[in-house]
């Protein structure tokens, strides 16, 4: 259908208004109220169709009207400020169209929308970067990394960021990212990953002669000591052990886990019986943390870590060298107020999303770590790569195809799994029931 067909079969729509002997072949699209009244009827209806929306500011722009159909958009946009998704989109139609101080404002506000957030910080980074302002692109990327930190490019961008600034206008303000050879009793060996509020390093306790992960704090990031706390409070063998906290000299000093993480280990390939093995200890460790009254909050494969490389370990060694780690999203389940949503999108559940943070919200995540495990990745990537799907909250199905699960197990695994990604948190089953069915059928 062309265009011209489109904005005909619109224009019948939405104007129900005209006599019944008026038609669009009565009245030429050519007429200049015509095409501002069908981009009028697609930002009015209930649920407007973005696609058309663009359509008809296309047709608008080959008229010579885009300002006006750009300024029609900033009035709805006044009108439903909830609506994130035609903000987006308007926001994007700014950008193309050079209005970018009206864009800037229309993503600040998208940053108030847990489903939106990441991509407008990375947006206004970029934005900032164009125009030389790369103190606020550099925050803009860490807000991004933060809340996803495998969002594509920002890492990237922010480390190219980081390396153009002079070594001396770096080491007095931001130790995290260029830090000196030894802080306090640590000395520095390696970088090990960078994140929006601090770097974690490989060094070497030398006061307790022991190897250890040291996070230290941007001085521009606020550090959240609630981190360690829980995770200190815990004090169950396979969470993340944390020898030291210093609020002075900003850092947690932590046990060091050399054997990379759940995530590495899934991309190079499992052998069944350790895949089972470590989703035992994964949701029987989950469990111990709600026993504590503790909600994880950011439940993936890259929070899961070996203490040994996992090629050097049986699957029965796989019980205590697995680590529940990274407790910056946690909270109290009795907590009345809670964290926003934080995390990768694909493993958030729908409420969450919108701001929700409940034990059953780590079920949930735990659900699709334990998919990553049994399930072929070409037969997963479809379902856990469907962003608009996850955006809406539907629910998630395991592959129909034949997984790498014993035969004893998949289908009561299947039917647990059923219930793991309910929309509605309250019939999801607790951590410990899926514990007791992998221990149960584990050999």
């Amino acid at each position: 259908m062309t265009l011209r067909d489109r904005f005909q079969k619109l224009f019948r729509r939405e104007s129900g208004g005209l006599s019944t002997a008026t038609t669009t072949t009565d009245v030429p699209l050519s007429t200049p109220a015509d095409g501002e009244r069908v981009l009028r009827g697609l930002i009015d209806a209930p649920n407007p169709s973005l696609d058309l929306i663009s359509s008809a500011v296309e047709g608008l722009q080959k008229e010579g009207k885009q300002e006006r159909a750009l300024d029609l958009l900033a009035e709805a946009c006044s009108r439903t400020p909830n609506n994130f998704s035609l903000v987006e989109r308007t926001a994007e139609l700014f950008v193309q169209s050079g209005r970018s101080s009206q864009a800037k404002l229309l993503y600040a506000r998208l940053c108030n929308s847990p489903s939106h957030r990441v991509r407008a910080h990375f947006r206004l980074g970029e934005m900032a970067e164009a125009a030389g302002d790369e103190a606020a692109a550099r925050a803009h990327y860490s807000h991004v990394i933060v809340d996803d930190f495998e969002f594509p490019g920002a890492r990237k961008r922010l480390d190219a960021l980081a390396i153009t600034r002079q070594p001396a206008e770096v080491a007095p303000t931001l130790p995290g990212l260029l830090a000196p050879q030894k802080l306090l009793h640590y000395r520095l060996v390696a970088e090990l990953g960078r994140g929006g509020s601090g770097t974690v390093y490989q060094a070497h306790d030398e006061k307790a002669d022991r190897p250890a992960a040291l996070k230290i704090f941007h001085p521009q990031a606020a550090s959240d000591w609630q981190e360690a706390r829980i995770a200190l409070s815990i004090g169950h063998a396979s969470v993340i052990k944390i020898f030291e906290v210093d609020e002075v000299h900003r850092f947690l000093a932590m046990e060091l886990c050399q054997g990379g993480t759940l995530k590495a280990a899934l991309a190079s390939g499992l052998d069944p019986r350790a895949a089972l093995a470590i989703a035992r200890v994964a949701t029987e460790t989950l469990a111990a943390v709600h026993r504590m009254g503790v909600i994880h909050g950011d439940i993936k494969p890259s929070n899961f870590l070996f203490r040994q490389p996992l090629e050097q370990l049986s699957p029965e060694a796989i019980t205590s060298a697995l680590v529940l780690s990274d407790f910056g999203s946690a909270a109290s389940s009795s907590a009345t107020e809670r964290k926003s949503a934080r995390g990768t999108l694909g493993y958030l559940a729908p409420e969450q999303r919108r701001g929700e943070l409940l034990p059953e919200s780590d079920v949930y995540a735990m659900g699709v770590v334990l998919l990553e495990l049994f399930w072929q990745p070409s037969l997963l990537d479809p379902i856990l790569r469907d962003r608009q799907r996850l955006l809406r909250g539907d629910p998630i199905a395991p592959p129909s195809a034949p997984s790498e699960l014993p035969a004893a197990l998949e289908p009561p695994l299947r039917t647990l799994l059923a219930r793991v990604f309910a929309p509605n948190p309250a019939e999801r089953p607790a951590a410990k029931e899926i514990n007791l069915l992998l221990v149960t059928h584990f050999s």
